[in-house]
């Protein structure tokens, strides 16, 4: 699919699926690939940018459990969510 195609936000939130199926598939083996975790990362941060809702989610959910390529941050993340209006 081509980022000309209009479907970007389905593609990056499908990529962000398939992703977090990968990393349970690892961490369910005992390890985790970093660079996992930095894609994940990219992804939702070039959605936030772009504005769409699930990406701000998921920010805040990495940021409160410390995944995703997040350092748990709960301060960081309550002012995140409120600032957001995320519905947690």
């Amino acid at each position: 699919m081509s980022e000309d195609s209009g479907d970007t936000e389905f593609s990056d939130e499908l990529r962000v699926k398939m992703l977090m199926a990968s990393a349970k598939y690892y961490l369910s083996r005992g390890g985790f690939l970093p660079s996992l975790e930095r894609t994940i990362k990219d992804i939702i941060e070039k959605a936030e940018k772009e504005g769409k809702p699930w990406a701000f989610y998921l920010k805040s959910h990495g940021l409160k459990k410390g995944f995703l390529g997040y350092t748990q941050d709960l301060e960081e993340a309550y002012q995140y969510i409120l600032k957001h209006n995320i519905p947690y």
